[in-house]
Order: structure tokens, then sequence, then C-alpha cells
């Protein structure tokens, strides 16, 4: 009789080949899942680009506003800014040709993007939210994997949003205000006339003094004379020449915020202290600067400034100074700019030419 040995082999080669084999499929498949997720990340990032490129050019055309009253964002400008910024970027080595773009106010306190209808408070600013995908029908269609289809993975959807918002600030940071405030009821008048000048996008030219009234604003147009603006020395009560003179070269010591805000009235003490010499500084600072500097001047909410008072600020106005007139006259003439960057971080004051910079909200 055979020894049970001869009947059974112990020779396992074959069984570990299958196994190598079972292995090598598993391998192939975590390499496949691997080199697929590596590319479908690749083309999101390509997608949250887009959408960041496109939602902040359509903020940034929100600007300057349309000519109502009080001044409304250019909703079409930022949509069709938008769209063109997201298509001029690339999915796959393939431009984009599909992206969903909406405009509306984006309220600081929800987080939520509402309609362009609303009418706005003081929390709520324009805002462009821009959707680019890769599924089927937009955009070349899913993305398809390379290998991954062997475990039955015949495409990946992929999207990316991004939303972007352009405000006026709400605080002026010190350095940033000129001596120098308008009074709100000019605005409505003034703000939305033009200088003549095509694509210039600033005002009629106006005067701002104690004894002297805009042109557009004489009691024969209006039934009553309106002050243009006064020095102010913000904070501070004094209304001596070398006290406006250090704020004329210094600027605002202090931060300004507009007290609808924040919900804290901050006012500015506003004087006549039409000093001559005060004229002939102005005009120094102006050829320092040159003709094409922006000024920024603090508006007060009262309709008719009230002079050796307090008066609560509104909002901030960027303006081009074209003349500083001393002497038996004492004015500055000017022009409003319908488009200027302040430097300010913050959001929420009324829009009326002074911006902060786009910047992204989600």
């Amino acid at each position: 009789m055979r020894p049970p040995s001869r009947y059974f082999s112990t020779d396992d080669s074959g069984s570990v080949m299958v196994l190598s084999a079972v292995l090598l499929v598993a391998l192939l498949g975590f390499a496949a899942l691997a080199i697929d997720i590596g590319h479908l990340y690749v083309v999101k990032n390509e997608l949250q680009n887009a959408a960041d490129a496109g939602s902040l050019a359509g903020a940034n055309n929100f600007a300057p506003y349309l000519p109502t009253n009080p001044p409304t964002p250019d909703w079409d400008a930022a949509s069709a800014a938008a769209n063109s910024a997201t298509k001029a970027n690339k999915t796959d080595q393939t431009l984009i040709t599909d992206c969903q773009v909406e405009v509306g106010y984006f309220n600081l306190v929800s987080r939520k993007l509402q309609p362009a209808t609303i009418a706005p408070t003081t929390v709520d600013v324009p805002a462009v939210r821009v959707t680019v995908s890769r599924v089927a029908g937009q955009n070349t269609g899913a993305v398809l994997p390379f290998v991954a289809q062997i475990l039955g993975i015949d495409f990946m959807n992929v999207s990316a949003q991004a939303t972007a918002m352009l405000s006026c600030p709400s605080i002026a940071p010190s350095q940033s205000l000129f001596p120098v405030a308008i009074n709100k009821q000019v605005l409505p008048y003034l703000f939305n006339t033009s200088d003549g000048v095509p694509g210039s996008g600033l005002s009629a030219p106006f005067k701002i003094g104690s004894d002297y009234h805009y042109p557009d604003l004489s009691a024969e147009s209006t039934g009553q004379e309106i002050v243009a603006g006064e020095w102010t020395s913000f904070f501070d009560v004094k209304n001596d020449t070398t006290t406006i003179r250090n704020l004329l070269y210094n600027r605002n010591p202090l931060p300004i915020r507009i007290a609808e805000n924040i919900q804290c009235l901050t006012d500015i003490w506003v004087q006549p202290g039409t000093k001559n010499a005060l004229y002939a500084d102005v005009a120094d600072i102006m050829n320092t600067n040159g003709p094409d500097f922006t000024y920024f001047l603090p508006v007060v909410q009262w309709n008719a400034l009230e002079t050796h008072d307090w008066n609560p600020v509104y909002c901030y106005v960027p303006i081009k100074l074209l003349n500083s007139i001393g002497k038996n006259l004492k004015y500055l003439e000017a022009k409003f700019v319908k488009k200027a960057r302040m430097p300010s971080d913050s959001a929420g004051g009324p829009c009326y030419g002074a911006f902060g910079s786009a910047r992204m909200v989600n």
C-alpha cells in the first residue's frame, strides 16, 4: 500500500500565484482610484479658481453705481464681468463654456445671498455668486475616470462655487479723511452729475466754503440756500489755524465710524474756520500730491450743516481738488469721484463713490 503522502501533493506554488493575482488586482484598483481621485482634485481646483476669479471680477464691476437716488449697484455689468472672467479659465485644458451667475445683496449677519430687488439695510452688501460644474451637458461633461471604470465608476460629477462682495466702508481708518465735511443734502443734487468729459467718472465742479453754495442749490432752485461744506476738526472742539493745518497734513487722528452700522453715534465737530492761511496750505498739498490725487471727505447726516456743533457722520465721498482760493473768496473747488478705493476693510456704509476692495465671503 502506498503511503498517504503519495496521494496528496505538498507543492503550494499554485495557490501563491492565485493569491498574488488577487492582490495585484486589488493594488491596481487602489492605484486606479488614487489616479482618478488625484485627477478629480485637479479638476475641482481648476473649477474653484475659475469661480473665484469670476466672482471677484463681477463684484469689482458693481461700481461705479448707477445714477439713481440713492445710487444702486450695476447688476448687469457685474453679471457680465463675472461670466466673462469665469470663462477665461480652463478645465482639463479646455476653456470653460458654462457657468451660473447670481447677483444680489449678501447679508453680513445671516451670511445669505438675497435677491437684488430687496431694500438693502446697512448689513446688506452687493455680491455675486458663481457656480461652475463638470456634469452632463456642462463644460465637456462629467469627469471621466482613467481606470476606475474597472470598478464600475463611469463618471464623476464635480462643481465649485464662490461668492464675492463689494462694500462701501463704514469705518474711515485714521489718516484717511481730509478735514472738510460735506452736507448730506447736496448728494442727491450733485453726486450723479457729469463734468462732461467722457469716461472721467467725475461730477460737475462745485465749491466748498462758508460763504459759498453749490450752484445747483440756490434759493431759486430749492427754495433755500444750502451750505456746501465746512472745515471740521473731527473730535476736537478747537477752531484755530494750527489745529486745522495739522489735520490737513495728517488727516483724522482716530478712526471714524458711521453711526448706523455700529449703532453708536460718532459725530464730528463742524467749524466755519475760513482762515486764509489754510487755503494756501491746501494749495501746497495739492501741488505735492498732483492733480490725480483722490481725497476722502466725511458726509454728515443732517440736511443742513450745524456750524459750531456736533454732526453725525453719514458716509464718505471721494473728491478731486481743482482749486484752493483764499484771500477775499475762500473756497475749495472740487469734483465728486464716482469710484475710488478707500483704505478700509469695513463694510455696510452708504455708497457714494468710496468703495473697499472686492473680497470673498465664502
